[in-house]
């Protein structure tokens, strides 16, 4: 018995294509919680950082929602950033995070000064 046989053709659409469409978003929004299932303070040190690459950084940040920017001193050259990943070792964490950096501010030269690993992503300070 076919169900859909007295519906019309949009009707049929939406009755096969909305479960299908919802079974998607639930699944994305899980996916996005495993991936942050773990976060890091990360410190890095940039020599030489022009401002064009200090504000490719920060657009950078701003439109990755595994980072959240804490807080940049310019004279230094530090940016220190909160992760949010999936990364299981430090070192991992350490390599991500210099991966987008060097991506954000087309850079050569960067240094990790401080990166921790705290399971869990629990939003408190």
């Amino acid at each position: 018995m076919n169900i859909f046989h007295n519906l019309p053709v949009t009707k049929k659409f939406y009755a096969c294509v909305l479960p299908c469409l919802l079974c998607l978003l639930a699944l994305s929004v899980e996916v996005k919680a495993q991936r942050m299932e773990n976060h890091s303070t990360v410190i890095v040190k940039i020599p030489e950082m022009t401002e064009e690459q200090y504000q490719g950084i920060l657009d950078g940040i701003s439109k990755d929602n595994q980072f959240i920017f804490e807080y940049s001193c310019k004279e230094s050259n530090i940016v220190i950033v909160k992760y949010y990943h999936r990364h299981h070792e430090r070192a991992d964490v350490q390599v991500a995070a210099t991966t987008s950096f060097r991506k954000w501010g087309k850079l050569t030269k960067i240094e990790v000064i401080y990166s921790d690993f705290m399971k869990g992503s629990s939003g408190k300070c």
